[in-house]
């Protein structure tokens, strides 16, 4: 699974010395998308991601829908944000959006970080990532 957005930083603690990459991937759904195989394809991201989401409107008229995608999504660590829709004519608005969901930090190899960086991410974008991490 290919994640729709990916978002990669580098962070510094107070007092740590070393740099720390996080990459977090977002799977983003339609109505008709927020299924329990989206929940899966988010933890598929896992593999490569430290942080995976999925984003997806939250269902008015199910409200035991919501309820089982937050379940599915708390089981595997994930993240989960939802949001309305407050007009069909009007795309969502960020005021629409709420994380319902904070993902657990998972721990994928760093060389299949590596490589999915390096595969997804512009050269100009790597190189911009190598020298804010300190590698340049």
């Amino acid at each position: 699974s290919k994640p729709d957005f990916t978002l990669a930083t580098v962070r510094r603690l107070k007092y740590d010395p070393l740099r720390h990459l996080d990459v977090i991937t977002f799977e983003l759904k339609n109505s008709a998308g927020a299924t329990l195989m989206a929940v899966h394809e988010a933890l598929a991201h896992t593999r490569f991601a430290h942080y995976s989401f999925l984003v997806c409107p939250r269902s008015r008229l199910r409200p035991a829908h919501n309820a089982e995608l937050r379940d599915a999504c708390a089981q595997h660590g994930l993240g989960l944000i939802m949001f309305d829709f407050v007009s069909p004519s009007q795309p969502p608005q960020l005021c629409d959006f709420r994380i319902e969901l904070n993902p657990m930090r998972m721990t994928p190899d760093p060389y299949v970080v590596e490589e999915f960086l390096e595969a997804r991410l512009p050269e100009l974008t790597l190189e911009k990532l190598a020298r804010i991490a300190g590698q340049t």
